[in-house]
């Protein structure tokens, strides 16, 4: 049994721009594949440490005393171990340049209550624009 939203919900709280506690809810070998097309963070990571690295790393950009992650809404968990979290993340970058980002991550749990599989909607044109003006200088 996945946990409840509630749980899920505080879960998804303590994503931070370098993973933050979130990553102590991942199984070692989660699978997260960024859904979409022709963008940089297209990609399916095969574990905890290729998400960790190839994931939040590309967010080194955002000044983490700032950044915070709201659940709007969980469908699913308790008695599915699918459910979908819908989030805000909000903060800035390093430059000052204000970030608010919405996203979709749909996830399942494994028996152990940890998620073993993961995909992510995100808006791939937003997350072009932080990194190029990020790049700048």
């Amino acid at each position: 049994m996945a946990p409840s939203q509630q749980e899920i919900a505080s879960i998804f709280e303590k994503i931070r721009a370098d993973g933050g506690d979130f990553l102590n809810h991942l199984d070692p070998d989660v699978k997260l594949e960024v859904m979409g097309h022709d963008h940089a963070t297209r990609k399916v990571h095969k574990s905890h440490q290729a998400m960790t690295e190839e994931i939040f790393a590309q967010f080194a950009f955002l000044d983490g005393n700032s950044f915070k992650s709201e659940p709007r809404q969980v469908i699913g968990g308790g008695s599915s171990p699918w459910a979908s979290v819908e989030l805000i993340l909000t903060g800035k970058s390093q430059k000052g340049k204000a970030f608010n980002h919405e996203c979709v991550c749909i996830v399942h749990f494994n028996e152990g209550g940890k998620i073993d599989e993961a995909r992510a909607y995100f808006d791939s044109s937003h997350l072009d624009d932080h990194f190029t003006h990020h790049r700048q200088g």
